[in-house]
């Protein structure tokens, strides 16, 4: 309990004159508090505003909790949609590359169309080619044939 002013300095006359030393009656008066806010803390008090102040924690905690829950719920409907997306890109990736394996299959076949083609006009154009040297110097020895006669 806090003391009065008027009890404080009744009390410091009092002592003053029994005790002779101001500065101890002072220091002993310091024990006592003048107001209420310098009241020690009871024991039960303290307690008391333990007791809130957990509470209070034990508010955050469950709130802290539950957004926990809430984070991780959003989170694995995020690694939900990836593996989605990621499913439906390997499907468009294989998809890519069957149209490639197919082009590539088209493009080899007509390769090698092209290249039978020209290896066809190439044998072709050897063979008359080879007619028409093989006739030129038939040609030409039957004509060195018939010029080596009239002479």
């Amino acid at each position: 309990m806090a003391l009065t002013e008027r009890s404080r300095s009744a009390l410091f006359r009092g002592l003053s004159e029994v005790l002779d030393d101001e500065e101890a009656v002072g220091e002993l008066l310091s024990y006592f508090p003048g107001r209420d806010v310098d009241e020690p803390a009871s024991r039960d008090f303290v307690d008391a505003r333990i007791t809130a102040v957990e509470a209070k924690v034990a508010g955050v905690d469950a709130r802290v909790s539950a957004i926990e829950a809430r984070m991780d719920a959003g989170f694995s409907a995020v690694d939900a949609r990836f593996a989605g997306l990621e499913a439906r890109m390997e499907a468009g990736f294989s998809a890519v590359d069957a149209r490639a394996s197919a082009s590539d299959a088209r493009m080899a076949a007509g390769f090698a169309e092209v290249r039978s083609e020209l290896m066809s006009a190439m044998h072709a154009e050897i063979r008359t080619m080879t007619q028409w040297t093989v006739g030129s110097i038939v040609a030409v020895v039957g004509l060195l044939v018939v010029v080596g006669l009239i002479r």
